[in-house]
């Protein structure tokens, strides 16, 4: 997103886009205890929460100075759709299918410790 090019699961070339919101490209550091939480979310039923507090949430725990400079600020949930879904969550689906799928057929060897 921030240098833009060619995005496979899109099959398409996408323009930069959104400053330098996505310049540092740095993965958050889990132990097991995190993957746990975040397994446990996952379970969830996050129906009724609606995806702008999010959005609430992060413009908070920005820095004052740095919101205009980023464009942070409140965005319709069309919009972040428009957006997010194609680019971060129809990838990340493709990518969980093929997981479940390759621990189930290690399930199926018997391969415990695999899965």
């Amino acid at each position: 997103m921030y240098e833009g090019g060619y995005a496979p699961h899109l099959n398409a070339t996408l323009k930069k886009f959104n400053g330098s919101l996505f310049k540092k490209r740095v993965a958050l550091p889990l132990d097991r205890d995190d993957i746990n939480e975040l397994w446990i979310a996952a379970g969830k039923d996050w129906s009724d929460v609606e995806p702008a507090i999010f959005g609430t949430l992060l413009e908070r725990a920005l820095d004052p100075r740095e919101r205009s400079k980023l464009g942070a600020h409140y965005t319709p949930r069309a919009y972040v759709e428009r957006l997010v879904v194609p680019s971060i969550i129809e990838p990340l689906r493709t990518d969980w299918e093929l997981v479940q799928g390759q621990v189930k057929k290690l399930r199926d060897k018997g391969d415990h410790v695999g899965r």
